[in-house]
C-alpha cells in the first residue's frame, strides 16, 4: 500500500463523552497525534457511512477510522530505525489481503457478530463493489444470514471466514451489516487486534471513575503523574498513554537530541533561487540536520550559525560538541557527553525509551555508521567538521511558541540566510500543553514576524499541523500561506518536500 492511498476517518462520539467538554480534549488529541504520521485530509462524521463517502469521492482506496479519544501510537526512533509506526505496519498487513472491513469483530452470540467503531479499516473499492452496505443498519424480527466460521485466540476473534450456508438471526450490533456483506461476497473479515494493541491507545471510558482520573491530569496536571505509582482509577491505556507523555511534558524542556528523527531530503538540494553561500544559518540544536544544510547549501568562513531552542541544555551540548569534538569516532564523544552532562540533569532523547544507563552501544555504532554513509565516508564528514568548528556560533535559548522574540530580534536582512525550526510547533510538549487554535496563533505570529524581518530568508521545518515547510523565502510563503485555506483536517501544502517529521 502507498501511503497516498490512505485516508484517516474522525468518527464524532462527543454524545457519547460525559463531561461534554472532555470531547474537545480527545478530538484534538486524536488528530494531533495522527499527524506524526498522516499530512492527508480527515474526513469527520457522527456517522460511518458519511466519512468513506467523502474519502471516495476524494480517489482513497482505503479508508481508517477513529473515534474521539484514540491516540496512534507514535515511538520515536533515529530516521532509518528499525522501528515502525502503524503507517508501516497497515502498509504490510495490506500488501498481501482482499477484504471489505476489518476491525475488531464483537462476538454476541445469539445475537450475531458485530464491529466497534473503536478502529475500523475499509477498502472503499470493495465498498463500492459491495454496494455500499450501511454500517448502522437495524433489523428488527430475525433475517437470514451467512454462517461465518471465526478464528479464534483466546476470547478474542481474530477474524471471520464465510463457510456458506445461511442462519436467522436477529442482529443488534453495529457494524452487522458489513460483516454479512463480507461474508456474502466471499470475503473474510479479519481483526485488527494486532494493530490495536500494539499501535494504539484508547483514552476514553465508560468507567466514570477513569475519565475522571484522566481528566485531573491534563494540561499542567501531568506534572503530577508518576508512572511508577498504582493508579486504579486509570485503564492501561490512559496509564501507558500519560506515561509517554510526561517523558516529554516534564523533561522536554532540558531535553537533547543528538540524533535526528526527521529525514534530510528536505535539505539535500538547495532551493533553486538559493545563491550560497549560506549567510547565516538560524538552527533548533539538534543532530547534525544544521550541518548537512551547510554541506549542501555551502558556506564559508564568513558563515554566521545561530542555535535556538527551548532547551538549554541542547545548547550546552551542542557548544561542547563544536568546541571539544574533533570530528572523528561520535560514539566515543556520546559517551563523554553522557558523563559531562548527565541525566537526569539532562534529559537525551533516545529511542526504545533508553536512557545513558542502558542504551544500545551498538546501536549507537549503527546509527553513526549510517550517518556517515549519508555524508559519504568518515572523512568527508571530519573534512566538514573541522571548517565547522571555525565558524561564529551563537546560542540563544528560546521557546519559539511562547516567547520567540528572543531569536526574531537576531534575524536581519540579508541574502541566502537559511532557518531549521523542524517541528518546534509540533511537538509532543507543545500538543499537550497548548490547543490547537493556540498552536495556529503562534505559528501565524512566527511566520509574519519572520517575513517582516527577512523576507529573503530561506525556511524549513513543519507547520502547527506538522506539514512540511520546505523550499520557500518567507515573504513568498507567507503570502501563500494567507491565499490557501486551512484547518485541523484539511492542512495547507506548501512545499516540494514531504518528509515524517
Amino acid at each position: 500500500m502507498s501511503v497516498d492511498q490512505l485516508a484517516l476517518g474522525l468518527l464524532n462520539t462527543s454524545a457519547q463523552i460525559e463531561p461534554p467538554a472532555l470531547s474537545a480534549t480527545y478530538r484534538d488529541l486524536t488528530i494531533a497525534w495522527s499527524r506524526y504520521s498522516y499530512q492527508g485530509p480527515i474526513f469527520e462524521s457522527e456517522q460511518i457511512n458519511p466519512i468513506l463517502e467523502q474519502a471516495a469521492a476524494a480517489g482513497y482506496r482505503y479508508c481508517l477510522i477513529q473515534p474521539y479519544g484514540q491516540i496512534l501510537a507514535e515511538r520515536w526512533h533515529p530516521q532509518d530505525g528499525i522501528a515502525r509506526d502503524w503507517m508501516a505496519y497497515l502498509a504490510d498487513w495490506l500488501s498481501d489481503r482482499t477484504f471489505l472491513v476489518a476491525g475488531r469483530v464483537i462476538d454476541g452470540g445469539d445475537r450475531w457478530y458485530g464491529l466497534e467503531p473503536r478502529c475500523l479499516l475499509v477498502d472503499l473499492h470493495q465498498y463500492d463493489r459491495c454496494g455500499q452496505p450501511q454500517f448502522d443498519d437495524h433489523a428488527e424480527t430475525p433475517i437470514a444470514l451467512p454462517q461465518a466460521n471465526p478464528v479464534r485466540t483466546g476470547n478474542t476473534i481474530q477474524a471471520l471466514s464465510p463457510v456458506g450456508g445461511t442462519e436467522h438471526i436477529r442482529p443488534v450490533y453495529s457494524g452487522w451489516r458489513f460483516i454479512a456483506t463480507s461474508l456474502q461476497h466471499g470475503l473474510e473479515v479479519p481483526g485488527l487486534d494486532e494493530m490495536l494493541s500494539r499501535y494504539t491507545f484508547q483514552l476514553d471510558s465508560e468507567c466514570p471513575q477513569q475519565t475522571t482520573g484522566f481528566a485531573r491530569f491534563l494540561q499542567d496536571g501531568i506534572q503530577s503523574y508518576h508512572p511508577t505509582q498504582v493508579h486504579e482509577h486509570l485503564s492501561t491505556d490512559q496509564a501507558d498513554f500519560l506515561g509517554g507523555v510526561r517523558q516529554q511534558a516534564v523533561h522536554a524542556r532540558r531535553g537533547v537530541f543528538l540524533w535526528n528523527i526527521e529525514s534530510y531530503d528536505d535539505v539535500e538540494t538547495a532551493p533553486a533561487t538559493f545563491r550560497g553561500p549560506v549567510t547565516t544559518l538560524y538552527s533548533v540544536a539538534a543532530g547534525f540536520k544544521p550541518n548537512r544544510i551547510l554541506q549542501t547549501h555551502g558556506f564559508n568562513p564568513d558563515t554566521r550559525v545561530v542555535f535556538f531552542d527551548y532547551s538549554p541544555q541542547a545548547l550546552r551540548v551542542r557548544q561542547h560538541l563544536i568546541e571539544h569534538w574533533n570530528g572523528d569516532d561520535f560514539p566515543s564523544a556520546v559517551r563523554e557527553v553522557f558523563q559531562h552532562f548527565p541525566s537526569p540533569d539532562t534529559f537525551y532523547q533516545l529511542w526504545h525509551n533508553q536512557t545513558p544507563d542502558n542504551v544500545d552501544w551498538e546501536m549507537i555504532d549503527q546509527f553513526w555508521q549510517r550517518e556517515l554513509q549519508r555524508w559519504g565516508g568518515a572523512e568527508v564528514f571530519r573534512e566538514h567538521w573541522q571548517k565547522y568548528r571555525t565558524l561564529t556560533h551563537d546560542y540563544i535559548d528560546c521557546d519559539v511558541m511562547a516567547q520567540p522574540h528572543t531569536i526574531l530580534e537576531r534575524v536581519t536582512a540579508e541574502p541566502n540566510a537559511v532557518m531549521w525550526w523542524s517541528n518546534a510547533f509540533f511537538t509532543i510538549y507543545g500538543n499537550w500543553f497548548y490547543p490547537y487554535a493556540q498552536r495556529q496563533e503562534m505559528y501565524d505570529r512566527w511566520v509574519e514576524h519572520l517575513a517582516k524581518r527577512n523576507p529573503h530568508l530561506f525556511v524549513n521545518g513543519s507547520n502547527h499541523n506538522n506539514t512540511c515547510v520546505n523550499d520557500f523565502q518567507v515573504g513568498a510563503y507567507w503570502e501563500q500561506y494567507h491565499q490557501t485555506q486551512e484547518d485541523q483536517l484539511n492542512p495547507r501544502k506548501l512545499h516540494t518536500y514531504e518528509i515524517r517529521m
